[in-house]
């Protein structure tokens, strides 16, 4: 029987604000974990509710947490980067599991064995749970993706394998010198470091649902969403990586398509929902990527809707185009 040693160290990271409703649930997943090499990192962020002493109940299980808190409440992205500069120097990998979420018991265990046979692999996804099992809609005969391949394909909006915190990620990828998750994205912060990583290597993906994501009002992730921000970040990942996996001219048209899609709903945050202040926060984000909304902006946006509701097309006007 090989010793606990012999396998690599993986950190359970959890960044959690006024978690007591889940925090339990979640603590007792990562205690039942059959991986045997295992450090429960939990980083509470300054919580006003019973967070401390749920944390503290569980301070003798078989998995060791080393937890921590904050002095003062810090932005859900800085926290998210504040719980990876704890992780262990001998850490191998690292698993950020949010404090509403939950994982199977063997889900660790089989995400190290297929990492471990294939060192040019740096993040291992698996299916999530919520509502349904999700489909990423990538080929299931297949384990290892050219990074990429992947990504070009995840811009082209043919999968949605990076949408989601279920990866396992080597240590090695975290660079002090800079942010794992990028702080001025919302909804995709998670997508955008998962995809940063498989830039320059390889992904690995289990088709199997190992995670479970637990749907409720407060949901960070959703809330976003609902507010268009997930929009936003998809065009902002889009700038970002689209000149560099995508030929010129499909680059082009995808920006001119999302930002039409985008900008429909910024008016309809503005003049539907009446939500003016998320409408200007909308606004000063854009602007702060260096390609501000304009007025012909909005005016093309509707034209293209028009269009499209004419040709019977109007489906496009939200989804793929």
């Amino acid at each position: 029987m090989r010793s606990k040693s012999a396998f690599p160290l993986v950190v359970i990271a959890t960044p959690v604000y006024n978690g007591e409703k889940y925090l339990a649930d979640t603590i007792a997943c990562v205690q039942s974990l059959d991986y045997p090499n295992l450090v429960h990192v939990i980083l509470d962020n300054a919580s006003t509710d019973a967070t401390p002493e749920i944390i503290a109940q569980h301070a003798n299980g078989r998995v060791p947490i080393l937890s921590h808190r904050n002095p003062s409440t810090i932005p859900m992205a800085a926290n998210f980067n504040a719980v990876l500069n704890l992780l262990p120097a001998e850490a191998g990998y690292f698993r950020l599991l949010c404090a509403d979420d939950l994982m199977t018991t063997d889900s660790i265990r089989r995400q190290i064995e297929l990492a471990e046979q294939h060192p040019d692999v740096v993040a291992v996804g698996c299916l999530e749970y919520s509502d349904h099992l999700r489909d990423e809609n990538i080929p299931r005969n297949q384990t290892v993706f050219d990074g990429i391949s992947i990504i070009r394909a995840y811009l082209r909006e043919d999968n949605t394998v990076f949408s989601g915190t279920h990866f396992l990620f080597r240590r090695s990828l975290i660079d002090m010198s800079r942010s794992f998750y990028d702080e001025n994205l919302l909804p995709y912060l998670d997508a955008e470091a998962a995809l940063r990583a498989c830039l320059h290597n390889n992904l690995a993906f289990i088709h199997e649902g190992l995670a479970i994501r637990r749907i409720h009002d407060s949901n960070a992730y959703d809330v976003h969403v609902k507010l268009g921000f997930a929009l936003l970040d998809r065009l902002q990942i889009l700038v970002r990586y689209g000149p560099i996996v995508l030929e010129q001219e499909e680059y082009r048209h995808r920006l001119v398509q999302q930002r039409r899609r985008y900008i429909r709903r910024l008016l309809r945050l503005r003049w539907f929902e009446r939500d003016k202040a998320t409408f200007s926060n909308h606004l000063e984000r854009l602007s702060a990527t260096g390609h501000p909304a304009r007025w012909f902006d909005f005016a093309d946006a509707v034209a293209d809707w028009a269009f499209l509701a004419m040709a019977g097309r109007r489906h496009l006007a939200r989804g793929k185009t």
